[in-house]
């Protein structure tokens, strides 16, 4: 239940798109990120399903580059800090089935988007299909 909680209420701000949080948290995560290096690397691991993808953090690099790298092919509503995926590898998440593309980082749910969230090396970034 309170993992369908979380699930729904990321959907929705990831959908609704707040633009002042967006704003704020671009800002911030521009500010953590300012001095990192960055790596143009992506090390993928295997995709275990098709409603599943991982991938390794790049020190510096959003989480929503680093998928775009994986997969030049992702589909997302909006761009950047507002961008909400609906595709990846060519499996996009069918609103009939009540599906979403949920985005977790070393294990948990994202509290924040793909465009927001800058990784980590050492990051393990996942993406399920899930229900709401």
């Amino acid at each position: 239940m309170n993992k369908r909680i979380i699930g729904a209420f990321v959907a929705v701000v990831l959908v609704g798109g707040t633009i002042g949080a967006g704003l704020g948290l671009q800002q911030r995560a521009a500010r953590q990120s300012a001095g990192r290096v960055q790596s143009a690397a992506v090390t993928p691991s295997p995709v275990a399903t098709p409603g599943t993808v991982s991938y390794a953090g790049v020190a510096g690099k959003t989480a929503l580059e680093l998928l775009k790298t994986k997969d030049p092919a992702v589909v997302a509503k909006g761009e950047g800090a507002n961008a909400f995926v609906t595709t990846i590898n060519g499996y996009k998440a069918d609103d009939a089935k009540k599906e979403y593309w949920s985005l977790y980082v070393n294990g948990k749910v994202s509290e924040v988007g793909a465009g927001s969230y800058v990784s980590k090396a050492g990051d393990q970034i996942e993406w399920k299909i899930e229900k709401y």
